[in-house]
């Protein structure tokens, strides 16, 4: 008999039924007698019932006497058990299974669809209170979450019997791993004769009816239990062994000497004897990844790891291989995805970042942490004495806001100017004068989009964000000095964008100060400065391709070439569109 150790952290995963067995032609088997299967389950199981048995060792024993419409093969596979196959609608959602003439329970009686139907029901019948209710929520069989929240009764479940030997499921919506749920011992089916007769004594081996390979002969608590060879499976024909002895063994310890005195087949071990074990029996030794993904996560609220960039740099800079295999060294797993590569279907594929070398990604990672890709460090450089691999020319330049006419200074007499102070200050003026003055200001920003995507390494998803970003700053941005005082919230009644392959400031437009007229306002004076100067300008210094858009609330910017915009973020998004159309010609 072939022996065969699992690590202790992944036994649960391994819960593939003992099944018959195609014996290759001339191999030569032991005696009847021999052919026993000994197997440590750690614990006393909870329960060995289908519907409600919530642990690996209940588990392992239950895939053993039962079987549902599918199982799968020692490899993981899913292949056909109690069902012969089945028939999808052309609206995938309503299975027609064809079940097996020959499934028999173990006292000789049919498994009929009904036994189906009566097992998925009352898995999801709040009553029984099911560990696994929600698992018939998750094939995605009609009404399960009404049914399972006491909405609807379990007869309405979704899972109905055609005839003795046809089963139809109809889903909610289509599931592409329907038939997957169904090798799960929650969808088995359920003897109803026997759970109403006994109740929750229906699973001690006097009473207990099986549809498995095995039929439960002896329970001794917190010892074993004991399964023998059930004559009436279907496929009885190829079973090979007749006996599978589950003990206690709660300590991995003591099972693996056990295991090393011959007394096992099959048992956990402890985990710091992987590597021993590994180089002495590689041949007994399994390692089965876990349907878990285990990692650490950021507290994003707190510095440093409030900035994208350092928890990049520090994915990056962790060697995860070397951790798995010369740290932990116990068969664990690299993780590069939340899903683990064991899922069925799933293709790991390995980031770029962690095919490079050690070196490379280190490189990558301080490059990060310089401010290789900060929008704020390529739009304006910055000056840091403790990092200068940070500075880098800047991509937008914004000058100082100028008047555009005659400021006259002036003087307010005020009793009381409550401002936040210090935790030293009462915050109450009482008594004073400040100075101040009003005007129409102009302001100007030129932003160089090459130099910005150059300076976020070519990222153009970025360097448009961040385009988008800087417009609705600008037109936003007010100064917060004497905030209290003057409630200085005036926003741009013009709002001008150009687009040309050299910038343009149209300070000198106020070279002459606008003058005050009783019928006409400073702003709208100085926006008709502003487009008498553009079309003097462009002539000489434009190009034909130079674009506008504007945001005009005055009614006097007047230019052909000008698109007009609804509000600020439309016009942020026209920029964002002209220049993404622009990197595609």
């Amino acid at each position: 008999m072939k022996k065969s150790l699992i690590a202790g952290a992944v036994a649960a995963l391994l819960t593939l039924p003992v099944l018959a067995a195609q014996v290759p032609e001339g191999t030569q088997l032991l005696p009847a007698a021999q052919q026993v299967f000994v197997r440590n389950i750690g614990t006393e199981p909870a329960s060995i019932d289908p519907q409600m048995v919530e642990e690996s060792a209940g588990s392992d024993v239950v895939n053993d006497l039962f079987e549902g419409l599918y199982t799968l093969d020692g490899n993981g596979k899913l292949q056909a058990a109690g069902a012969l196959g089945y028939e999808l609608d052309a609206t995938g959602t309503v299975y027609t299974f064809k079940l097996r003439p020959d499934a028999k329970w173990s006292n000789g009686e049919p498994v009929t669809a009904a036994d189906y139907v009566y097992g998925w029901q009352r898995a999801a019948d709040p009553k029984n209170a099911s560990n696994y209710a929600w698992f018939i929520e998750l094939t995605g069989v009609a009404n399960a979450s009404d049914v399972v929240q006491g909405k609807q009764s379990p007869d309405a479940l979704g899972i109905k019997a055609l005839d003795d030997y046809t089963l139809q499921i109809t889903l909610k919506n289509p599931v592409p791993f329907f038939l997957k749920t169904l090798s799960h011992y929650t969808t088995f089916p359920a003897p109803k004769a026997t759970i109403e007769k006994f109740g929750h004594e229906w699973v001690k081996p006097a009473n207990i009816v099986s549809n498995g390979a095995f039929a439960l002969k002896e329970w001794t608590p917190n010892e074993r239990l004991i399964a023998e060879r059930n004559p009436h499976y279907w496929d009885n024909e190829h079973t090979v062994l007749n006996k599978v002895i589950y003990l206690e063994i709660v300590s991995d310890t003591a099972a693996y000497n056990r295991y090393r005195a011959s007394e096992l087949h099959y048992t956990t071990y402890p985990l710091e004897q992987y590597q021993q074990i590994k180089r002495q029996s590689p041949e007994e030794l399994v390692s089965a990844p876990m349907l878990a993904t285990y990692y650490y996560v950021f507290n994003t609220q707190r510095k440093p790891f409030d900035d994208v960039r350092v928890r990049k740099a520090l994915s990056l800079a962790i060697d995860r291989d070397t951790i798995t295999e010369k740290i932990l060294g116990q068969g664990q797993l690299s993780a590069f995805s939340l899903t683990p590569p064991s899922v069925d279907g799933f293709e790991l594929k390995r980031p770029a970042s962690e095919l490079m070398s050690k070196e490379e990604r280190i490189k990558q990672a301080k490059a990060l942490l310089d401010g290789g890709k900060a929008v704020d460090v390529a739009l304006f450089g910055r000056m840091l004495a403790d990092l200068p691999q940070v500075n880098q020319d800047a991509a937008c330049q914004v000058a100082h806001a100028i008047s555009t006419h005659r400021v006259e200074r002036d003087f307010d007499y005020f009793t009381a100017v409550d401002d936040v102070g210090g935790p030293d200050e009462t915050g109450a003026g009482m008594i004073g004068q400040v100075e101040f003055n009003s005007a129409t200001f102009y302001r100007y920003a030129a932003l160089d989009v090459s130099k910005l995507l150059n300076n976020l390494q070519e990222d153009k998803e970025l360097t448009a964000s961040a385009i988008e970003a800087l417009i609705q700053a600008m037109v936003r941005a007010i100064p917060t000095g004497k905030q209290n005082s003057f409630a200085a919230h005036n926003l741009p009644e013009f709002i001008g964008v150009s687009l040309r392959k050299s910038p343009l400031n149209l300070a000198n437009a106020f070279e002459c100060p606008i003058q005050p007229r009783h019928d006409k306002s400073l702003t709208e004076q100085s926006v008709a400065a502003l487009a008498d100067y553009e079309r003097k300008l462009a002539p000489v210094y434009g190009d034909a391709g130079d674009r506008w858009a504007h945001i005009d609330l005055t009614g006097k910017w007047q230019l052909d070439n000008s698109l007009a915009r609804s509000s600020v973020s439309d016009l942020a998004a026209w920029v964002r569109d002209a220049v993404e159309t622009l990197w595609e010609e």
